[in-house]
């Protein structure tokens, strides 16, 4: 019996003393927890400063815009058709003079060859008559009403004709007029950007000068650093700024070129429009000679008199009557073939082969992506703060990471009626092509820039649940203290500070727990400074 109490006492006094031990150790953990817990809300919390400072703050807007091509070209014929060559989609690359479109021709053909055997015709009767020793036998009656009519009938053609050729005239030379006045345009782009040139030049001329005296300055201990940084970021500036005006220089001067072509196919087009307009009253005059002697011819016949002279000469009339018809169909059929203006792509099909194309209707539209606008509208009180050939920052979504640089290169300065708002264009060069037209753009500007305004970091400025902003102040006691400040201007980095503060404050950016106003707090660095000024002073 003893043994056996034995073998059940000594479990249950192990078990004793293990849990007493267990016990101790969780009381002793618990008591070191709220130890810490109770150091952790005495001690200050960790705060990261800045310093209040004077700096030149550009005020930045933003608005949004849409990618367009400068170049946007609308192939049309002058004549209807069916289409019987059209190879190019959307996205293929297009040369200058590549065939891209051939009307059917065979309606054409027909006609060329009708004429021809009209002007075959027309010859052989003339030879014919003047084979002949005396007109034919007619009723003289008869022929007269006919040919009466019949030159009726030729003087309204004629005049028809005229008033036709005189409006396709005006067109072609109102298409003339302006191209030319887009080349002198470009012409005067021109020598705008070389005058931007020589004076982008001398202000990087400057900038070294003064950067150099500056670095003199500071050998010698006149002046702060910040000032030789600030002299060499202004030069980078304007070495930036030479090699943006010598693009500039040289988009202008392509864009020129471009205008020269287009006002040469212009002149070229006025030509043939002139040509043929001329082609047709001449074959309207000839047909009212034509129908003007063949009623004298039967005038003569009503005398009795003889008229072999007129009727050689009606057949004359015709016969050059004919050619002028000949030649006019001629000029129709080289109106068949339709050929790319200018470098660029295929941004349009709108009919396919064997689509019957009318005149006027777009069948193809190339555009060239060398440089793109990206349009963008902006409001009234903007307008008036932004100037052509102002620096622009461009991004787009579906470029990501990438930032472009251009200029204003357009303004309009009419409003849209309906939005009140005004359209400006930002230039950029599109190497490789990557911008595409229809892109979404997001556009940074600068408006104006707010001279030496004291400045705090944008995670400085925090905000009362009224909407009232402050800031918090660090004394020389280490402590936070809570100010009311009245915001101004704002760039992408600073907020500039109107009222509320003073350069050289430092202000609290970066805070582990929200501050209350007086608390005691560390600023992370504090300890590195004093030890460094205690090394000094030994």
């Amino acid at each position: 019996m003893k043994r056996t109490g034995l073998l059940v006492l000594v479990p249950l006094v192990g078990l004793g003393v293990w849990v007493g031990w267990r016990m101790r150790t969780k009381n002793a953990d618990t008591a070191a927890q709220s130890q810490q817990r109770e150091a952790r809300l005495k001690s200050s919390p960790l705060v990261t400063t800045t310093p209040v400072a004077l700096r030149d703050v550009v005020n930045t807007i933003e608005a949004v815009g849409t990618a367009e091509s400068p170049f946007n070209v609308k192939m049309a014929p002058r004549f209807a058709g069916r289409i019987e060559f059209l190879q190019v989609r959307e996205g293929d690359r297009v040369t200058k003079g590549q065939l891209l479109v051939r009307l059917d021709t065979s309606q054409i053909e027909a006609q060329v060859r009708q004429q021809e055997a009209a002007v075959a015709e027309t010859r052989y009767r003339l030879s014919q008559a003047m084979i002949a020793q005396a007109p034919a036998e007619a009723s003289v009656s008869t022929q007269l009403r006919q040919q009466e009519s019949a030159l009726s009938s030729a003087r309204a053609d004629l005049d028809q004709t005229k008033a036709k050729a005189d409006a396709d005239a005006a067109s072609t030379d109102g298409d003339l007029t302006s191209a030319d006045a887009r080349y002198k345009a470009s012409g005067t782009t021109v020598v705008v950007a070389e005058a931007n040139i020589t004076n982008a030049k001398a202000n990087l001329e400057n900038a070294k000068t003064r950067y150099e005296r500056l670095k003199n300055l500071l050998s010698r201990g006149f002046i702060a650093a910040q000032q030789v940084d600030d002299a060499k970021a202004n030069l980078v500036v304007m070495q930036t700024g030479v090699e943006v005006t010598l693009a500039q220089q040289r988009s202008a001067a392509a864009q020129r070129e471009a205008n020269l072509s287009l006002l040469r196919v212009a002149e070229r087009q006025v030509g043939i429009v002139k040509a043929k307009g001329l082609a047709d009253i001449r074959a309207a005059q000839e047909k009212v000679k034509q129908a003007q002697a063949s009623l004298d011819f039967a005038r003569a016949n009503r005398a009795q008199t003889p008229a072999y002279k007129q009727n050689l000469e009606a057949l004359k009339s015709s016969v050059m009557a004919a050619e002028a018809s000949l030649k006019n169909v001629q000029a129709q059929r080289a109106e068949t073939n339709l050929v790319s203006p200018l470098n660029g792509y295929v941004t349009s099909r709108l009919m396919d082969t064997g689509t019957m194309a009318s005149p006027g209707q777009p069948i193809l539209v190339i555009q060239d992506f060398r440089q793109v606008w990206v349009t963008v509208p902006i409001q009234e009180e903007i307008s008036r703060k932004i100037y052509q050939g102002q620096v622009a920052t461009v991004t787009f979504d579906a470029i990501a990471g990438k930032t472009l640089t251009g200029r204003i290169a357009q303004i309009n300065p009419s409003a849209d009626p309906g939005s009140r708002q005004f359209t400006m264009r930002v230039l950029l060069e599109n190497p490789g092509n990557m911008i595409k037209p229809g892109m979404f753009a997001r556009v940074k500007m600068g408006t104006d820039t707010l001279k030496q305004a004291v400045t705090v970091a944008r995670e400085s400025v925090m905000g009362t649940e009224e909407g009232r902003p402050y800031v918090m102040v660090i004394d020389g006691d280490k402590k936070a203290n809570k100010r009311p400040v009245v915001l101004g201007g704002s760039d992408s980095n600073y907020v500039v500070v109107a009222d509320g503060l003073k350069a050289g404050e430092m202000v609290v950016t970066i805070t582990a727990s929200p501050l209350k106003d007086g608390q005691e707090v560390t600023v992370e660095g504090a300890k590195k400074d004093e030890t460094e000024k205690r090394e000094k002073k030994q």
